[in-house]
């Protein structure tokens, strides 16, 4: 209070120099009157520092501000994107970083059906440097096409033999799920989220449902559910309506009692069918959007058996051959089995002067693999 006293005397000098007091100010001035002045004046610094500390706020905020805005408004910061060019400049720049082309209106003609962009996620592996442009010595036009050439085939191969096992297994889940849980009336236990483990996946896969199902509203099934069962429908009419990806996704949901039967319908453990639902989904995306298979990594990485792995240790899990062995595991008749593996031999042998089998994950007896697997 000491420091408020100091303050006391100086507003009382502050009065006494304007002449609102006269003589002595602290003689004059009460005990009563001093504390008063006191705590005005322990009130104004107080305000003064609230204030203060206010400005400073607006000060910082300010600053920050500042460095937000400069972020968002530095554009050259960035670099430009890369300017649109002719599908001759398109040819030109190839030629430039290395390529050879020996043909030139046809390598135009393919780049007028076949993305720049997309074509050169076929020549990656020519590159002298990963994180360069320019090609090795000897790289050619066609020998890219051909790349994408076999891509193209096995994507239209692999999507065929997918909706063999897409029906399969819409029955498999949709059959075993029904058969132990949708027992008693209205027989809709598929609808309730205690009759899953993973709670928060099974609403999850129900809410992707209902926008799904929104694509075929029009569609006499959902019409007819609609109108005779208020838009409820058994499990077997769900799982055709549902993407194979979320479908997926409901099997993954379920308690283990209902993972173990289905899975022992089709003869495997309920971890292994899990996953390759799930790389069995990956693929069919790939395919279905066109996606580049050649040289690249699949993920989730494929179970097998440790006794399959420990035989064969040369197979890359996130691999497109692991894939392929996926996919020939789960076809569900022997016949699609040998089809599909004659179909890739074929592919692969036509073209065996342009793919390197590392960049597929195909190992040198890849046959062999995939007819012990029949």
């Amino acid at each position: 209070m000491a420091g408020s006293g100091i303050k006391a005397k100086v507003l009382g000098g502050f009065l006494s120099s304007k002449g609102l007091l006269t003589g002595n100010v602290v003689e004059l001035v009460t005990m009563k009157m001093r504390k008063k002045i006191k705590t005005i004046a322990c009130l104004l610094r107080v305000g003064y520092t609230k204030c203060n500390r206010v400005a400073q706020c607006f000060l910082t905020l300010g600053t920050k501000l500042r460095l937000v805005l400069s972020f968002f408004t530095l554009r050259r910061d960035f670099m430009d994107l890369k300017k649109p060019l002719t599908f001759d400049e398109q040819l030109d720049k190839l030629v430039a970083h290395g390529m050879i082309i020996t043909d030139r209106e046809k390598a135009k003609d393919i780049l007028k059906r076949v993305n720049y962009y997309r074509f050169t996620g076929y020549a990656l592996q020519f590159r002298q440097a990963p994180s360069g442009s320019d090609y090795i010595v000897g790289t050619t036009f066609e020998t890219v096409y051909h790349l994408y050439k076999v891509d193209e085939i096995l994507r239209d191969t692999f999507r065929r033999y997918i909706e063999k096992a897409e029906v399969y297994y819409r029955t498999q889940i949709a059959y075993g799920f029904s058969i132990a849980k949708c027992t008693e009336t209205p027989y809709d236990q598929h609808y309730d989220e205690n009759n899953f483990y993973n709670k928060k996946g099974y609403r999850e896969v129900m809410e992707n449902f209902s926008r799904e199902k929104n694509y075929y509203k029009d569609s006499l099934i959902v019409k007819h559910h609609k109108m005779k069962y208020s838009s409820k429908m058994p499990l077997w009419v769900i799982v055709e309506l549902m993407s194979f990806s979320n479908m997926s996704k409901l099997y993954s949901s379920m308690y283990y009692s209902e993972k173990d039967a289905i899975a022992h319908m089709v003869g495997v453990g309920r971890d292994t069918l899990e996953n390759h639902l799930h790389c069995l989904s990956v693929l069919r995306n790939k395919c279905a959007h066109a996606a580049r298979m050649y040289n690249t990594d699949f993920n989730p990485p494929a179970k097998f058996t440790t006794s399959f792995l420990r035989k064969h240790s040369e197979i890359k899990n996130n691999s497109l051959f692991a894939y392929t062995l996926v996919l020939l595991e789960r076809l569900p008749d022997e016949g699609s089995k040998k089809s599909l593996i004659q179909t890739v031999e074929n592919v692969i042998s036509e073209y065996s002067d342009d793919i390197d089998l590392k960049l597929i994950g195909f190992p040198e007896n890849y046959m062999e693999i995939m007819k012990n697997n029949l």
